[in-house]
């Protein structure tokens, strides 16, 4: 009798895995496209011509509804990045995930929002303007003194000087007789308009 009840159950676990189904992810409601539109381009960014991909991956909750955003690879701006969770979160609906029995479940869906300027879209070149950093370094290789010369509308994110504390010591420089020189390192960034 031991042997036949053992047999039925064996049998009976295996009609159960025939029957089970692989896990499904959540499936978009609608078209993804619809959840960002060109019309939610930060202005701002869109003014400075940036662009980039946001890669995401959204927590689905087992009633479709997004729970959570995360970018899993940067467009390179915040403000796009975190545009694209803050409209995803508000906009994405999904039919909900399942596991292999059926039930719903959480899950986590994974894309990319390509942010890409409109066809025909101008974009703000920035005005001429030039930032200088001169360093002075002595003949012994000791940085002495470090400059900043920049027209007014240049901005930097922080002082370039720095990278040359004053009194830091680095390479010698030699002259064509083969003696230490004092030299001065200049270092030009400027954006321009030229005729071509």
């Amino acid at each position: 009798m031991r042997r036949i009840i053992a047999t039925i159950l064996f049998l009976a676990s295996g009609v159960t895995t025939a029957f089970a189904s692989d896990p499904v992810g959540p499936v978009p409601r609608g078209s993804p496209s619809d959840w960002i539109k060109d019309d939610d381009y930060p202005s701002a960014e869109r003014a400075k011509g940036v662009t980039g991909a946001s890669g995401f991956r959204l927590l689905v909750g087992s009633d479709g509804s997004v729970k959570d955003c995360v970018i899993s690879s940067s467009s390179g701006s915040p403000v796009l990045d975190a545009t694209a969770c803050a409209l995803l979160k508000a906009r994405a609906s999904f039919a909900p995930g399942r596991d292999a029995t059926g039930k719903k479940v959480e899950s986590i869906f994974s894309s990319r929002v390509s942010w890409v300027l409109p066809a025909g879209f101008p974009i703000n070149l920035p005005e001429p303007r030039s930032l200088t950093v001169l360093v002075d370094v002595s003949k012994e290789g000791v940085v002495e003194k470090c400059t900043v010369e920049k027209s007014v509308d240049f901005t930097t994110p922080s002082d370039p000087c720095v990278q040359y504390p004053v009194g830091r010591k680095g390479a010698s420089f030699i002259g064509k007789d083969g003696k230490p020189i004092a030299v001065r390192f200049v270092n030009r960034m400027t954006n321009e308009v030229q005729a071509r």
